[in-house]
């Protein structure tokens, strides 16, 4: 069965919000969409895949989407790692062995009940 994908931004009074909505779609349509909200550069490490839900009816600011998308890959057991303008999509595991601290969700936003992961 192929994911539902769907994942809009507006304007609203100069600040660009976004709403989410994206039911069993592949880790990477996810990440296209965060790169071109955002204007960051991603690239993935190999084992980066896998399918993920997340529903967020409410409008958000594009920061708040990016901690959104920095939970999700929490929840893969994914870390972003920045490298100049590029952000590395990595395992936590290979991360920490790296010697490199995982970001993860600013805590500013509590955005937990948005969560959904369909692999467990």
């Amino acid at each position: 069965m192929k994911g539902a994908e769907k994942g809009s931004v507006s304007e609203r009074k100069g600040t660009e919000k976004v709403t989410i909505h994206f039911v069993d779609v592949e880790l990477s349509a996810v990440t296209k969409f965060i790169s071109e909200i955002t204007g960051k550069n991603f690239i993935f490490d190999e084992r980066a895949r896998g399918k993920i839900s997340i529903i967020a009816p409410s409008k958000l600011s594009v920061d708040e989407a990016f901690s959104l998308f920095t939970s999700v890959l929490e929840l893969k057991g994914f870390t972003i790692v920045q490298a100049g303008r590029v952000y590395k999509v990595v395992p936590i595991a290979a991360a920490k062995q790296q010697g490199i601290t995982p970001k993860f969700v600013d805590l500013r936003y509590p955005l937990a009940p948005y969560f959904v992961n369909n692999d467990q």
